[in-house]
């Protein structure tokens, strides 16, 4: 029991210090310290996920930093693809769910390496802001950019039960303008949303979901978000994407270990 909370702790830290980290590395790390499969362990990383990322959303609605449009827009079409993850999770083995698993940690991983510092790229803004009221000003190619990065966030949580935030944060980073904050504060907006439709489904469909792993992490995951949110202005952006990505390279190998051993 020790261990998950240790592991829901530091999703929680890691999801509020990068809106991303936590939903990418739970299944994974739970994978790695059970014999839990993926599509057994996806819903129980998603609900360390949802309880971090709802606590962090109603954080940031409070100081003003989410943009709730654009996160209603992502999370629908986000729902409406969770859906189709799932079932191709179902039709899809464990061996191959656990290496496309680790494909997305090292793209998530090579991603982190290049951004720079959290600082937004600017010259390809496809989602301009109103300079008064900070609120998008909502374009035929933002509207339809919302709806593809909510579209494929939803697909892959529902597949492979991530958060979906490692998605949506280069995206809103590389394509906005919108401030550090406001990019994390969306994220996990709209990341809350899909999580919470994904768990609610899989628990109508998994009879015996492991709750001894379940409430440890969920809870300590909690905790983990406030920390974050204590300690995130202190911290050196460009250091803390560099020790993310190198962790989620070893996540990787190790998820990949496990699998070959397994089979």
């Amino acid at each position: 029991m020790e261990i998950f909370l240790l592991i829901g702790l530091f999703l929680g830290i890691v999801m509020g210090l990068t809106g991303a980290g936590g939903g990418i590395l739970s299944v994974p790390l739970i994978v790695s310290f059970t014999q839990l499969s993926i599509i057994e362990a996806a819903p129980i990383g998603l609900m360390t996920v949802l309880s971090a990322s709802t606590v962090s959303a109603i954080l940031g609605l409070k100081q003003g930093h989410v943009r709730y449009r654009a996160a209603i827009l992502m999370s629908i079409f986000g729902i409406i693809f969770s859906a189709l993850g799932l079932w191709v999770a179902h039709q899809t083995s464990n061996h191959i769910l656990s290496t496309l698993f680790s494909i997305v940690l090292l793209w998530s991983a090579l991603n982190t390496l290049r951004s720079k510092g959290g600082l937004n790229q600017k010259g390809a803004m496809k989602c301009d802001q109103n300079q008064n009221t900070k609120r998008f000003i909502w374009t035929k190619k933002c509207s339809l950019f919302m709806m593809l990065t909510g579209s494929l966030t939803g697909f892959l949580s529902g597949m492979l039960g991530v958060g979906g935030g490692f998605i949506i944060v280069p995206a809103l980073r590389k394509l906005s303008s919108l401030t550090h904050q406001s990019i994390i504060a969306t994220s996990l907006t709209t990341i809350s949303i899909v999580s919470f439709f994904i768990v609610l489904t899989s628990s109508l469909t998994i009879q015996n979901i492991n709750w001894n792993i379940a409430l440890p992490s969920l809870v300590s995951s909690i905790a983990g978000i406030i920390i974050a949110k204590s300690i995130h202005k202190k911290l050196n952006a460009d250091i803390l994407n560099k020790i993310f990505a190198f962790l989620l390279i070893a996540v990787a190998l190790l998820l990949i270990l496990k699998s070959f051993k397994i089979s």
